[in-house]
């Protein structure tokens, strides 16, 4: 195709268009292996997805689909053909694509550092548990490096001790996440429990983009979390 057709295809492209391209390419280049990008990728629509609006399972599978791919320009046309429904909402209406994006208010977590959050969930004990979240995707690897993650986890954990110290209610510290099983003696050496995968029920209502044994749960009494990472005053 001559250059000139080339630039003027690219130039018919909608800015929604092109910036998705831009951050599916940064996606692709921050992240090793075609499981941590699509697993971004899936993460970051989540909200949107669970508006109802969309296929949810259909959009998950597709994007699943695009794993094996190594190309990073069949890989990004791949992604953003995928998404087209959700780009046209964001070209036509813009204002409901953006109250779509927030994550509801049960999903939201509180941030005690750029590598560390947690939520208040119900545990079956009747009381409540504390659930880490660990934000750290490809690109945030690439430019913080592991050894200052660590530091900032480590932060974050005394810094939720004291936030548990003061909660009546919370009975557990819990993690539900891929980096459970990935580090399982990490986790136990932080003092936690691994209680293994997760039920196919939890898993096909809150990780739908994961596969079956891919998320485990780990978890750590209120007790003898305060022992292990509460500073003395």
């Amino acid at each position: 195709m001559p250059e000139d057709e080339v630039q003027q295809k690219k130039e018919e492209k909608s800015p929604e268009i092109q910036e998705a391209e831009i951050g599916v390419e940064q996606i692709f280049d921050s992240n090793r292996t075609g499981e941590e990008r699509v697993t971004e990728i899936i993460q970051k629509i989540k909200p949107i997805l669970k508006s109802g609006l969309f296929d949810e399972g259909g959009i998950i599978a597709e994007i699943n689909q695009a794993e094996g791919i190594e190309d990073k320009k069949t890989f990004t046309a791949k992604i953003v053909s995928v998404l087209a429904p959700i780009l046209e909402l964001r070209t036509k209406d813009p204002d409901a694509f953006e109250k779509l994006s927030r994550a509801p208010a049960e999903e939201r977590f509180t941030e005690l550092n750029e590598v560390f959050s947690y939520n208040e969930i119900p545990n079956p004990e009747g009381k409540k548990s504390f659930l880490i979240h660990l934000p750290v995707d490809g690109e945030k690897r690439k430019r913080l490096g592991l050894m200052k993650i660590g530091r900032m986890f480590e932060q974050g954990m005394h810094e939720l001790a004291k936030i548990a110290a003061d909660s009546e209610d919370i009975s557990k510290i819990e993690a539900t996440s891929k980096l459970v099983k990935k580090y399982q003696r990490l986790m136990e050496n932080l003092g936690f429990t691994v209680t293994g995968p997760i039920d196919e029920e939890l898993r096909t209502a809150h990780f739908k983009e994961t596969k079956p044994g891919e998320v485990w749960h780990a978890e750590i009494f209120k007790e003898d979390f305060l022992n292990k990472y509460l500073e003395e005053k």
